[in-house]
């Protein structure tokens, strides 16, 4: 079972998702290092589900696939922020925020739909 009771399986969002798997765009290789740190990511793994042997291989402007995370749908809640989901769920902010166009400052409304990151099982 989901630790999202509320959350249903993503549907389409064609810029981050092939079906429901999360990708994540790089924007440089501290971007990476950050990525790898926070999903708690093995690098071989990550090289391997994008078809790379190096990672000198992942440029900036990269998609890649991420090994055993899915993308789901959350639907926002009246009180929900970026900052108390990222602690609520234990995602990273940035992540939240990368996912779904969003700043730090972004005011959540209720029903907004989110997409979140949540590991494999």
């Amino acid at each position: 079972m989901s630790i999202f009771a509320h959350v249903s399986k993503a549907e389409t969002l064609p810029s981050l998702l092939d079906s429901d798997e999360l990708s994540f765009t790089v924007f440089s290789i501290d971007d990476l290092q950050q990525l790898i740190q926070a999903l708690d990511l093995n690098p071989q793994e990550l090289l391997a589900k994008n078809r790379l042997r190096r990672i000198e291989q992942i440029y900036p402007g990269a998609q890649l696939k991420i090994p055993g995370w899915t993308i789901i749908k959350y639907i926002a809640r009246a009180g929900d922020t970026i900052t108390a989901l990222s602690k609520r769920f234990n995602i990273p902010l940035f992540i939240i925020m990368r996912l779904n166009g969003l700043t730090a400052e972004a005011t959540l409304q209720t029903r907004q739909v989110l997409y979140l990151p949540e590991p494999c099982l």
